[in-house]
């Protein structure tokens, strides 16, 4: 049992092992900013984002597949995952 400030706090998550996938990649931060108005003063701003982007190494086979289908004469890609 954990307690912070009288309170008690929730168990830890189990331990999952972490998944590597190559085609995405995971970003994690926070944005401070800050902003001075006559009516409130000075106001502060902290924002979290998340995103999962399509990594360099996907982006780049996948132009080449599209690069390759061009130089064939093939009108369209089957999809943008099919290899």
């Amino acid at each position: 049992r954990m307690v912070f400030l009288g309170h008690d706090l929730p168990r830890p998550p189990r331990r999952r092992r972490v998944q590597y996938m190559a085609d995405v990649q995971e970003r994690v931060g926070i944005s401070l900013s800050w902003r001075v108005s006559e009516a409130k003063g000075y106001e502060f701003r902290i924002s979290y984002w998340h995103l999962f982007l399509p990594t360099l190494m996907y982006v780049g086979a996948l132009a080449g597949r599209a690069w390759d289908a061009v130089a064939s004469g093939e009108r369209a890609l089957t999809s943008a995952g099919g290899k």
